[in-house]
């Protein structure tokens, strides 16, 4: 992910940031272990660019979007558990047949964020019928841009 957008984030977020959460950024040590948990589970491994977010900041909350980290981030100043993508994905395996095309790595009040592995695409999916795709998006930047930075302006 380029600088210039998280800096961006940074600069509309202004003094609210201190309301995100924003872990540090993830380790090599903790996104392989990540990949071989979600291995072992049979569902895509992270992204090479959502893997590079991870390593910048290890997940994303604020005003209702989660972008799942790592190993799960407890937010001391507000009492808020980040949750993890191998939790959540270990979820939706467990509760959704046929999914393991996908990997799950974010939400908000009405939508689930996940990547295609078939297609190479990132989508955005409603929370009531995860076969409905509301939008597609080519990267993880243009994920991100769309549903971070255009919520918190």
């Amino acid at each position: 992910m380029k600088k210039d957008i998280i800096d961006r984030m940074y600069e509309i977020l202004g003094d609210d940031k201190d309301m995100a959460c924003i872990p540090p950024g993830a380790d090599e040590g903790f996104i392989s272990d990540c990949n071989d948990d979600l291995c072992s589970m049979n569902c895509p491994v992270l992204p090479d660019d959502y893997a590079d977010f991870l390593r910048v900041m290890d997940g994303f909350a604020f005003n209702g979007v989660e972008l799942f980290s790592s190993v799960g981030y407890f937010c001391s100043d507000s009492d808020y558990c980040l949750p993890d993508v191998v939790s959540c994905n270990e979820n939706f395996v467990d509760f959704y047949d046929g999914d393991d095309e996908l990997l799950w790595i974010g939400r908000d009040d009405l939508d689930y964020y996940c990547f295609n592995n078939i297609t190479g695409k990132y989508e955005t999916r409603d929370h009531e019928c995860l076969s409905d795709v509301f939008d597609t998006y080519d990267d993880f930047e243009q994920l991100f841009v769309e549903i971070v930075l255009k919520r918190i302006i």
